[in-house]
């Protein structure tokens, strides 16, 4: 079962960071920002991060490709000054550098600001009982956005385009599958009301995950996200195959149960009759 979200007294500290440490910019100029965790040797297994935007920067796009983050309670968003990642990792995970995602901007206007993690954002310990750890505040990015210089020749609109993570897709080359993974089957009230769910987690250093498919039994696969609501809720004796796509078309499918499990399933049915 995947726990999320009980809040307890906290107990040491995790690092929220970002990288780069922004600089300067000109009004008009596109760049990325990708937030990081240290979890200083803790295992943790959910976390909600809600990061604050000045109004000089104008959100463009959010990626998730690559996060540590295998099951997302709810999908990355923003809006005109915030941007949240609310998800876990079920099993929990230890690191130094676990990217969280990445985050696409375009300079909107002059002045000095910078970026910083909201109070209200929470990291959990692995640790059976969601313990709430606590979370360094060192204050985020700071940066300064100058005017841009007039240009002396003729500018085409598609050159002042800022980059986004589209663009950044396009620009890599891929011919690797993405990493295998494993595919977890939990139960959470918080979660579909309680019914049985899957979710999985694959990364992708090249190119970046696109999407995945999942199978159940002698379906057709489907486009589908984590988590992922069964449609065995009943014996839950269905194979189910799921497949991770990277952004150049390469795939990698993992398989529930393992191999002894189905061999089981088989011999179930045969004897039953």
């Amino acid at each position: 079962m995947v726990v999320f979200f009980l809040v307890t007294p906290s107990a040491h500290a995790a690092r929220v960071y970002f990288e780069p440490q922004l600089t300067s910019y000109k009004v008009g100029d596109g760049f990325s920002l990708s937030l990081f965790i240290d979890t200083e040797g803790q295992s943790i297994n959910a976390l909600e991060l809600n990061v604050a935007v000045p109004k000089l920067l104008k959100i463009k796009d959010i990626s998730k490709n690559s996060s540590v983050i295998q099951l997302w309670v709810n999908e990355p968003s923003f809006s005109s000054e915030t941007v949240s990642f609310t998800g876990g990792t079920p099993g929990g995970i230890s690191t130094s550098r676990g990217l969280i995602g990445k985050i696409y901007f375009e300079a909107a206007a002059i002045g000095d600001g910078n970026i910083a993690l909201l109070s209200n954002s929470s990291v959990f310990l692995n640790d059976g009982d969601g313990t709430k750890l606590g979370l360094q505040t060192t204050g985020g990015p700071i940066f300064k956005i100058i005017p841009r210089p007039k240009e002396t020749g003729a500018v085409s609109p598609e050159s002042q385009k800022p980059p986004t993570k589209d663009d950044e897709d396009k620009e890599t080359k891929d011919g690797k599958k993405p990493e295998g993974f494993k595919i977890f089957v939990g139960e959470d009230p918080r979660v579909f009301n309680g019914q049985n769910f899957i979710s999985f987690f694959s990364t992708d250093k090249d190119s970046g995950i696109d999407r995945y498919e999942v199978k159940e039994g002698r379906d057709d696969y489907k486009v589908a996200r984590s988590p992922y609501l069964l449609s065995d809720q009943e014996k839950m004796r269905t194979v189910i195959r799921v497949r991770a796509y990277d952004a150049a078309g390469n795939y990698k499918e993992s398989i529930y149960p393992g191999i002894f499990r189905r061999i089981l399933w088989q011999l179930i049915r045969v004897f039953s009759f």
